[in-house]
């Protein structure tokens, strides 16, 4: 259960993530009786900086449909400060909500590859090297 103290904390938090949300839009959100009765404040603040990062998400009011924000609130909590599923990202974990390739289809998601593109190593290196040559010396009027 979400108390009314627990919510404005909550929300104080995800405007810092998301300005354009007011005070009130997060905590109207909170007030749905889906949410504020069944959900934990630990799972609220979860899904809600999700949707706060999330640039398809353009009003908290959608923290009470299902979505892939809950799966972010949905681990367990271990004895330390790490959820006890935690590995971290491969090169070909679904883009859209960063579970493994192999766990699709899974809730409401289909598999989505990162997004990849071409890696010019040549120049990329030239760059590198360039950042760390010395500077070109000058030449001076004694030396002429």
């Amino acid at each position: 259960m979400l108390t009314r103290e627990q919510a404005t904390v909550i929300a104080d938090a995800i405007n810092r993530l998301r300005p354009a949300w007011t005070h009130d839009e997060l905590m109207a959100a909170m007030g749905d009786s889906r949410i504020k009765d069944r959900r934990t404040p630990r799972d609220v603040a979860a899904a809600l900086a999700w949707m706060a990062l999330d640039i398809g998400t353009a009003k908290p009011s959608r923290l009470a449909a299902p979505g892939q924000w809950w799966a972010t609130a949905d681990w367990k909590q271990a004895d330390g400060p790490v959820p006890p599923n935690f590995r971290p990202l491969e090169h070909d974990d679904c883009h859209d909500c960063g579970r493994s390739k192999t766990a699709h289809p899974i809730g409401g998601c289909t598999y989505t590859a990162p997004p990849r593109g071409p890696v010019d190593t040549s120049a990329h290196m030239a760059a590198i090297r360039a950042s760390y040559a010395p500077p070109a010396e000058s030449p001076t009027e004694e030396s002429t």
